[in-house]
C-alpha cells in the first residue's frame, strides 16, 4: 500500500496477532506498582540532577570569570572554578564537567576519569549544547550520550550562564547511566523484568539476563504497537497482551520524555491427564 511504512505495517500485524485479552484489576496491580515506583525513582533521579545544575551553574564565579580585565585574573578565575567543580563532582556523583564557550572552545574540564580533556566541541551538530545556547532563559537541557558501537551510555546535562541576557557559556554535567540502571534493577526478578527506553524509544535498560534481538520487541510487540494496543492516554497504560498460549501482564508509564515498562509472563494453566484432559489451575 502506498504510503504505509513496513513498520507501520508491521505494528499493525503484531496488533492483530497479540491481541490485548482481558485481566482484572487485582491481576495487574503487581506491574502497574512496579512501573508506577520505577518511573518516579528515575523522574526523581533526573529532576535532582537538574536541579543541582542549574543552582551551580548559578555561581558567582562564572560571573567573575566573564568580568575578568586581564588574563592573569581570569586564569586565576578558572582554577577556582575548577576546584568548585571538582567538589561538585565528589558531592554530587557526577562524572564530569565541562564550561563551554559559544565557539565551541572548552573553557575548563573536570572528570572522575583520567581522560584526556577535549579542546574543541561542535556547539551545532550537538543538540544539547545547541539546545543550551539556545534557551532564553534559566534551565537545563538533557540528552543521552552514546559512544559508538557501544550499549554504555551517559545522561549529558547542559545549562545555560548568561552576562547581560547573552547566553556566554554552556555548563555540561554528565552523569553515569548505570545509576539509573542500579535502580531499575530493584525489584525485577526470574518473573517480572523493567525496561526503560528514551524518547525515541531506544533501549536504556532491559533486565532480562538474555535481551531480545532487534528490533526491540515487548511481550512480541514493537513499542509503539504496545502503547496503541494498551489504549494508554500517553502518560501510562496497562493490560494482558497475548495469545492463548503465551500471555504478558504489561504497564508502562512516562517519566518526563522516558518510558518504563514492567512486564510479567503469565504461566498457563497446567494440564492434568490422569482422568481425561482437564486444566488443573
Amino acid at each position: 500500500m502506498r504510503g504505509v511504512s513496513k513498520l507501520a505495517a508491521l505494528s499493525v500485524l503484531l496488533m492483530c496477532v497479540w491481541p490485548v485479552v482481558g485481566a482484572g484489576a487485582s491481576e495487574l496491580d503487581g506491574v502497574r506498582a512496579l512501573a508506577r515506583e520505577k518511573a518516579a525513582a528515575v523522574g526523581l533521579m533526573r529532576a535532582k540532577a537538574a536541579n543541582i545544575l542549574t543552582a551551580v551553574s548559578q555561581d558567582r564565579l562564572f560571573a567573575a570569570y566573564l568580568n575578568a580585565t586581564t588574563q592573569g585574573e581570569g586564569a586565576r578565575v578558572r582554577t577556582r572554578i575548577e576546584h568548585a567543580l571538582a567538589t561538585f563532582i565528589h558531592r554530587y556523583g557526577f562524572n564530569s564537567f565541562q564550561l563551554i564557550d559559544r565557539s565551541g572552545a572548552v573553557v575548563t574540564y573536570v572528570s572522575t576519569a583520567k581522560a584526556a580533556a577535549v579542546a574543541q566541541v561542535d556547539v551545532v551538530k550537538d543538540r544539547g549544547l545547541a539546545s543550551g545556547f539556545a534557551q532564553q532563559k534559566m534551565g537545563v537541557v538533557s540528552t543521552v550520550m552514546r559512544p559508538a558501537g557501544g550499549t554504555e551510555w551517559d545522561m549529558s546535562i547542559v545549562a545555560p550562564i548568561s552576562l547581560r541576557g547573552q547566553t556566554e557559556f554552556v555548563l555540561r554535567a554528565e552523569q553515569d547511566g548505570a545509576a539509573f540502571q542500579r535502580v531499575l534493577a530493584l525489584g525485577s526478578d526470574a518473573k517480572r523484568y523493567i525496561l526503560l527506553l528514551d524518547e525515541h524509544d531506544q533501549l536504556l535498560y532491559d533486565s532480562r539476563p538474555l535481551k531480545s534481538a532487534t528490533p526491540l520487541a515487548i511481550a512480541g510487540q514493537s513499542p509503539a504497537a504496545l502503547r496503541r494496543a494498551l489504549g494508554g492516554k500517553g502518560a501510562e497504560g496497562s493490560g494482558l497482551v497475548g495469545r492463548p498460549n503465551e500471555k504478558f501482564n504489561v504497564s508502562y508509564y512516562k517519566t518526563g520524555d522516558w518510558t518504563v515498562i514492567a512486564v510479567e509472563p503469565v504461566l498457563p494453566p497446567r494440564r492434568c491427564t490422569k482422568d481425561g484432559d482437564r486444566l488443573c489451575g
